[in-house]
């Protein structure tokens, strides 16, 4: 993880190399297809999805999203799984993720944070994605 990587640069090349730490991160925006709560809150599940994964951990709160952590257990415990598909951080790594790298080193959370923003995209809340033998095809 990135964070391991910080700890590493920072406790060790630091003082030799006088570099900067940056990220980059992509992400689509994601729309809500109308005001409806379901449409609302599929536009939120997405970017927690795609922006949230990465995003949250380093400069929100140490972990993935909420969303994300239920959404994937659930699925994980449905297809027979006893635990997650998604690696759970330890109460040190939420730590380090959040924050004690700009603390013990005294630099921000990251020198740079970049965003690749390409697309904008239509999020239907789940009404519209259940499909059925009779329904018609989403592609026409």
């Amino acid at each position: 993880m990135r964070i391991s990587a910080d700890v590493q640069y920072q406790s060790e090349l630091f003082l030799l190399s006088a570099g900067k730490i940056s990220i980059t991160l992509d992400s689509d925006w994601k729309e809500p297809a109308s005001a409806r709560d379901e449409d609302v809150q599929a536009a939120e599940r997405a970017m927690q999805f795609k922006l949230g994964w990465f995003a949250n951990p380093i400069y929100g709160t140490g972990d993935y999203p909420e969303i994300m952590k239920t959404r994937v257990s659930a699925k994980s415990k449905a297809g027979g799984l006893n635990k997650s598909r998604l690696p759970a951080f330890t109460d040190r790594e939420k730590v380090l993720n959040k924050g004690t790298i700009r603390e013990t080193f005294h630099v921000s959370d990251s020198d740079q944070i970049d965003l690749y923003h390409y697309t904008e995209a239509i999020r239907l809340g789940l009404r519209y994605l259940a499909m059925t033998p009779d329904s018609p095809s989403l592609t026409g």
